[in-house]
């Protein structure tokens, strides 16, 4: 009997041989494949690495003021009254930190609501503003023949308010930001864009308006006496005195400057009696001897993380603790404006000269053949000049500022480019 069965055939290409085959065979295009991007890749890199990574670090010689000092932490000390909050449950103070008031001056006004206290700072604000649209379309300074006066203004308004943004003084951008309001709004009266802001004025005049009978009842917080108003209490009026700290050892000192603030107390602000304080603070034993040597006794401070730099204020006692050499130096301060009055416990640096020069940062600085000296990128020249520094410390030198090249001494010249870090420098290397 004929067998109807047959044994099933294989395609062709359908072997676990073809497959393993065609397996083997796309393994090696990927391998062919990634060699050919890794060297496109290495390629680039090759080509890239010396525009992004250049071969020659450079820095500018700019103008640049350093002082040297001693870094140290300390306390503020001043005569101190904290003013107790009148009734109300919102402030709204009417002096500037800082500000010298006399006996019985208003500083502030006392709201029954907060909703109150928005509705006075509204009214303050529209005040404002109508006071400079009133200003601003004055006919004395808005005539045709100054509008390149008016143009200068408001350059000028412009580069202050940047000025102010860019250091970091916040406080008064919102009085910038307004004189360039009110220069910009002269231009436009005076090329005849506009003709004047009176509806604008009696439109805020009524805002304004309904924003004063919105206040309602305000008591007032003055002054016990005369002085310099702060805002701020921190609870420590009265605790530091300067009884208290110059019958102190360094030890105790140190263990104050730990503890920190420990008191609270409710308060609307404070009146500071003398416009002389004291800054009380721990230097270590190392550093003892460069104020006892001091002879004048003259120093600046600048207090770090604060607005309060280049302090000027006199060393009047140093109090040194012969077991572990630290000593407690008090320095008294005749500087009182809204960047001190409010100082308390704070690390700054007690300076006892400063230098100003063009800063060059000492990696760049070598030695070739016995002179000191620095090398510099001129075009795509690399040149050798001398130096000799005014000051240096770990990281930077100070040279003398001058525009050519005056003396064989110090040869580097405001604007130079420096080279910081490159390899193989010498005078007269042509940079590819």
């Amino acid at each position: 009997m004929e067998d109807n069965q047959r044994t099933p055939q294989t395609e062709p290409g359908n072997s676990a041989a073809e497959r393993a085959r065609r397996r083997q065979m796309r393994r090696r295009v990927r391998l062919f494949m990634a060699a050919i991007l890794g060297a496109m890749f290495l390629y680039l890199g090759v080509q890239l690495y010396p525009l992004i990574v250049p071969a020659y670090q450079t820095e500018t010689a700019i103008r640049y003021t350093l002082a040297d000092g001693v870094q140290v932490q300390g306390v503020a000390v001043r005569s101190e009254t904290v003013l107790a909050s009148p009734e109300g449950t919102a402030l709204g103070y009417l002096v500037e930190d800082g500000s010298r008031v006399s006996a019985a001056s208003v500083v502030a006004e006392a709201y029954a609501s907060q909703q109150a206290s928005q509705s006075r700072a509204r009214e303050l604000s529209l005040t404002r503003t109508i006071e400079m649209l009133q200003s601003s379309q004055d006919p004395a300074q808005t005539s045709q023949g100054d509008v390149e006066i008016i143009l200068a203004q408001q350059q000028e308004a412009l580069l202050e308010l940047l000025k102010l943004t860019d250091s970091g003084r916040y406080g008064q951008v919102e009085t910038a930001k307004r004189e360039l309001t009110q220069a910009a709004n002269r231009l436009q009266v005076a090329t005849g864009q506009v003709t004047g802001f009176d509806d604008l004025i009696a439109q805020l005049t009524s805002q304004r308006d309904e924003a004063a009978a919105a206040v309602g009842q305000v008591n007032y917080l003055t002054t016990p006496s005369a002085g310099y108003f702060s805002s701020t209490v921190d609870g420590m009026e009265g605790q530091l005195t300067c009884e208290a700290l110059d019958a102190m050892s360094a030890t105790e000192f140190e263990e104050l400057l730990k503890a920190g603030i420990t008191q609270t107390v409710s308060g609307a602000g404070k009146i500071v009696s003398d416009y002389k304080w004291y800054y009380y603070c721990l230097v270590p034993s190392d550093q003892v001897s460069r104020f006892e040597s001091d002879r004048d006794g003259a120093v600046t401070i600048d207090f770090s993380y604060t607005d309060a730099r280049q302090v000027p204020a006199t060393i009047v006692a140093i109090h040194k603790d012969d077991t572990t050499g630290q000593a407690v130096v008090k320095l008294e301060c005749t500087y009182i404006n809204a960047s001190t009055i409010d100082l308390r416990f704070e690390e700054a640096s007690v300076n006892f000269a400063s230098y100003t020069g063009l800063r060059i940062n000492r990696n760049a600085a070598h030695i070739v053949d016995g002179e000191w000296g620095v090398y510099i990128k001129y075009g795509n020249l690399v040149q050798f000049k001398r130096i000799d520094p005014l000051y240096e410390n770990e990281d930077y030198m100070l040279l003398p500022v001058q525009s050519s090249a005056s003396s064989e001494e110090n040869q580097v010249v405001l604007y130079d480019e420096v080279i910081v870090s490159g390899r193989d420098l010498y005078d007269g290397k042509l940079i590819e």
